[in-house]
């Protein structure tokens, strides 16, 4: 398929869609970066203690991190527990049911202690 007209495109319009390419392009591309930099936290999971599942599903994922795209621990399914009469959320793989007997551990991060979570994990580590 060929056409009857040549389309020149002159050096001046060339530099201007590059420049104006560069002006669009190179912030978006900054900000992507900016985005994308963040740590995530070293985490342990300690302080094992039993608990009673007494509403489930009750509880959403806490937030991990700093600026738009903080990232969260992802749990799929969230309950409410009772320990000593707290009641604290926790997130687990399978869903847990009100009655059900489970060990919980808390998810501390490593570097200031703080709790971030806490998790459902097996019952052999409450024993």
């Amino acid at each position: 398929m060929e056409t009857r007209y040549k389309v020149r495109i002159k050096t001046k319009v060339k530099v201007r869609l590059i420049a104006t390419m560069t002006l669009i392009v190179l912030p978006l591309a900054l900000f992507g970066l900016y985005l994308f930099e963040y740590k995530t936290p070293q985490v342990e999971i300690r302080n094992h203690f039993p608990a009673e599942v007494i509403e489930f599903p009750k509880w959403s994922a806490p937030k991990i991190g700093k600026g738009i795209y903080s990232k969260y621990v992802g749990y799929p399914y969230y309950a409410a527990v009772n320990y000593k009469g707290e009641t604290y959320g926790v997130g687990s793989f399978k869903p847990l049911y009100p009655g059900t007997k489970v060990c919980i551990g808390a998810v501390v991060k490593g570097d200031s202690n703080e709790v971030i979570n806490y998790v459902n994990v097996d019952l052999s580590n409450c024993s």
